[in-house]
């Protein structure tokens, strides 16, 4: 038996467990709009602007209810919704039943029922009404004509299926995954569901199936979508091939895609950070934050793995030390015998305003000098006494 893994939130459309994941990454696809009407593109478009301005949770509760709600809705799904807000378990049981009582094929009610009364350990007979409710999902979707994400129709059942790969991975039963995967991507040539471009990569991961890895990053690149998630993936299997020229090639790019890259693998204890990231009911894309979200359906993968936990810090210490103000070179400027006498801040200063060493004084001017915060004439005085020669003054 295998043992399911505690998670924060349930399925990302159960209300009772949380909010739904923004990822703003998802607008890069020039279809992901198109559900709405042209008013509510342009509002969408407005909030999203109005949230990266003023960091106010008030746009993405309004982008939320905008994206999740687009479409008219029917009884029975009203009726699910406001099951999903019952706080109390026993409670949302009992008004689960009570609905499928009235509509008996409403399949999402269904499969969440199934997630409610599941006592935390996937065994023989869980597994095989997780199965028989799959076929039932999949059965939906064929007479939706495999509708892609872009289709609201089909966005529960796909929300379905995207959930139960995630369910799949994070229980150990990768082969079921690729099966989910390989289905949609035999149905969707674009739109998928929210993250599952990520869910595809981990599945791959775990299975060291690195050429469709390779595949979705090259598909990818030829869709003109730049994804540091992506990256992210493509970087951990080139560590486990040993392709660690590939390796950092691809860090490189990945900083200059995110600036928070190295900070986002800074520490060897970035893996606790991908575990409690489905906590976040929203992030920013290119953070720390878009980084672990794409990780955490791997999770199960890492744990077992500290070469790469070690990998990925040393790639970002590789890559940082060769930044103009890296921690190794500000140390090594702060030994410096010509610095005696001026102050840890004003060094500080110093470094930051592009003295890194004491060549770097002839290329300035006292004056330019003089410009950094900090410095003053008796900066200036010592410097000259510790033998440092500024460019001569036109």
């Amino acid at each position: 038996m295998a043992k399911k893994k505690n998670r924060k939130k349930e399925m990302r459309h159960a209300k009772h467990n949380g909010d739904n994941i923004i990822q703003f990454s998802d607008f890069q696809s020039p279809n992901s709009l198109n559900q709405l009407s042209q008013t509510d593109m342009r509002k969408a478009l407005e909030l999203t602007r109005g949230f990266f301005v003023t960091d106010d949770e008030f746009y993405i509760d309004e982008l939320r209810e905008l994206l999740y709600s687009a479409g008219s809705k029917d009884v029975e799904t009203e009726w699910f919704d406001e099951i999903m807000e019952i706080s109390q378990k026993k409670h949302r049981i009992r008004e689960l039943k009570k609905l499928l009582a009235t509509y008996p094929n409403y399949l999402e009610a269904k499969f969440q029922l199934l997630l409610e009364t599941g006592d935390g350990v996937i065994d023989r007979a869980y597994l095989e009404k997780m199965l028989v409710i799959q076929d039932e999902i999949v059965e939906q979707w064929a007479e939706l004509d495999y509708s892609d994400w872009f289709s609201i129709e089909a966005r529960s059942v796909l929300q379905m299926l995207a959930f139960l790969t995630e369910v799949y991975l994070l229980n150990g039963f990768s082969n079921l995954a690729l099966k989910l995967v390989e289905l949609l991507r035999s149905k969707i040539e674009e739109g998928f569901p929210p993250g599952y471009f990520h869910t595809m990569l981990a599945t791959y991961l775990h299975l060291y199936q690195f050429d469709e890895m390779e595949s979705l990053y090259q598909w990818s690149l030829e869709k003109n979508w730049e994804d540091d998630g992506v990256l992210v993936y493509q970087i951990i299997a080139q560590l486990l091939q040993g392709k660690f020229t590939k390796a950092e090639e691809l860090f490189k790019r990945l900083a200059d895609l995110n600036s928070k890259a190295v900070e986002a693998f800074q520490s060897d204890s970035w893996l606790d950070f991908v575990t409690v990231s489905t906590q976040l009911s929203y992030y920013k894309p290119y953070t720390v934050h878009s980084i672990y979200i794409a990780l955490n359906v791997a999770i199960i993968f890492l744990e077992t793995k500290p070469y790469l936990v070690e990998g990925m810090v040393a790639l970002a210490e590789s890559y940082a030390n060769t930044l103009p103000n890296s921690p190794k070179k500000f140390r090594k400027f702060l030994e410096e015998p010509f610095l005696e006498g001026i102050g840890h801040s004003r060094a500080i200063n110093l470094f930051y305003g592009g003295i890194h060493s004491k060549a770097d004084f002839k290329k300035k001017t006292e004056q330019e000098i003089l410009s950094i915060k900090g410095i003053g004439p008796g900066t200036i005085k010592k410097l000259k006494e510790n033998g440092v020669v500024f460019k001569k003054e036109k």
